[in-house]
Parts: structure tokens; C-alpha cells; sequence
């Protein structure tokens, strides 16, 4: 049994309908999966299987995919209202780094 055999219906859900939208996203842009696979550097099989909603796809596929769509915003978006209750509680804040700034490793 695969790992991803165990998630929870609405993990489930949650994966397909997110397939779906870059199912209707690509589609919007009258790309192939052959052109999106080739441009985001995976195969036409994995945008099949991350259309179809398959969790066993890795993670970096999904986001290079949706980086070719203009989609990396929905990640983007996602924050934990917890985490930002428990900092504000703690009067954390957080910084912002100046993208000006080179990083020098």
C-alpha cells in the first residue's frame, strides 16, 4: 500500500480539485500537455497524473508546473493562522530581507 493510499477524503479532495485547476489553467492557455510537460521539464505522463489529482507525484513537479501557468501564487497564498496568532502573541516579527541585497555564500 502506497503512502498516499492513506490520505484522508478531503486530502483526497483537496489534490484533485488542485489537478483539476491546472487541468482548466493550461487548457485556458491552449498548451498540450506536451508543450506544458516540456516547458516545465517532466514528462506528458507526470502532467497527466498531476491533472488526474495523483498524490504520488512529487512535489517540485506539481510546482514547476504550476510556475509555467502563473499559478505559484495559489502556494503562495497559503499561510497558517496559528503560527501567525502565535507570533503576533509573542510579539515576533517577521523580517522582510531586501531582495537588493546579494546573497554572498
Amino acid at each position: 500500500m502506497a503512502a498516499y493510499d492513506r490520505l484522508s477524503p478531503l486530502a483526497s479532495s483537496a489534490i484533485t480539485s488542485l489537478g483539476d485547476v491546472i487541468r482548466r489553467g493550461r487548457r485556458a492557455r491552449t498548451m498540450t500537455q506536451e508543450e506544458l510537460a516540456e516547458r516545465a521539464r517532466v514528462s506528458r505522463l507526470t502532467v497527466l497524473k498531476i491533472e488526474s489529482g495523483n498524490p504520488g507525484v512529487a512535489i517540485w513537479a506539481w510546482v514547476s508546473v504550476m510556475e509555467v501557468l502563473g499559478l505559484l501564487g495559489t502556494l503562495q497564498a497559503l499561510h497558517d493562522p496559528v503560527a501567525q496568532a502565535m507570533d503576533a502573541a509573542h510579539g515576533r516579527r517577521v523580517r522582510k530581507r531586501d531582495l537588493r541585497k546579494k546573497l554572498d555564500f
